[in-house]
Order: C-alpha cells, then sequence, then structure tokens
C-alpha cells in the first residue's frame, strides 16, 4: 500500500504537469502561433464531371493552382502552376469556352485531350 507522502508526490507531479500544459496553450494562444486546421488554404475553384466516374478538378492549394483528374484508377496530377491573378480570363464558367480563342465547351476539349493521350499510351 502507498504511503502518504508518495500519493502527494504523484500528486504534486500531476498538478505539475497539468501546469505546463496550460501554460503552454496560453503562451500560443498569446503569441498567435495557432495550428493550421484541416483543410485551411484549401479551395475547390471548379469541378467538371467528364463521366459518371471521372471528372477534372481545379484547386488552389495556398498560392498554387493544381489541376486533377480524378477516375476508376485514381487520382492524376494534370497541372500546377502558381496561383493566377484573379483576371476576367480566370474567371471562366465551366459552361463557357475553353479559352478566347475557342468557342468550345471545357469538357468536350478536356475529354479530347484525355482520349488523345489514351490513344498514345495504348501505342
Amino acid at each position: 500500500m502507498m504511503d502518504v507522502s508518495a500519493l502527494w508526490r504523484v500528486g504534486a507531479a500531476l498538478i505539475a504537469v497539468l501546469a505546463v500544459i496550460y501554460a503552454m496553450g496560453w503562451l500560443t494562444r498569446r503569441l498567435g502561433v495557432t495550428p493550421r486546421r484541416a483543410g485551411e488554404g484549401l479551395r475547390i475553384v471548379g469541378r467538371i464531371r467528364l463521366s459518371a466516374r471521372a471528372s477534372v478538378l481545379v484547386i488552389d492549394v495556398d498560392d498554387e493552382r493544381f489541376v486533377l483528374g480524378t477516375g476508376p484508377g485514381g487520382v492524376s496530377l494534370l497541372s500546377k502552376r502558381r496561383h493566377p491573378t484573379d483576371t476576367p480570363a480566370t474567371r471562366l464558367s465551366p459552361d463557357t469556352a475553353a479559352g478566347p480563342r475557342t468557342g468550345r465547351p471545357f469538357a468536350d476539349v478536356i475529354a479530347e485531350k484525355l482520349l488523345a493521350g489514351a490513344r498514345r499510351m495504348r501505342r
């Protein structure tokens, strides 16, 4: 059985540990150091469905923009660039043209490119 002095030492150690944890929490809040939350800095700019199981996503992460292809085989990185400035050319909706030079919908253009790439891989 524990004697009273050992019980006091365990209690004092527990209080000391809790005090250190509290002090660290207070210090991080005071200095403005906060952990990054899941999803913070990540924004889905757009998504185009190519079929029932395939789509293309445009995602901003901090100062970079990623174009990802998703499908039954998983996720593939199609493009990675520095985040562009918000100009009218970057604010095209998915229903509008793929770019200023073509009048074709974006889904048709990307589907054509993906099919052409798949044909080249088969050769």
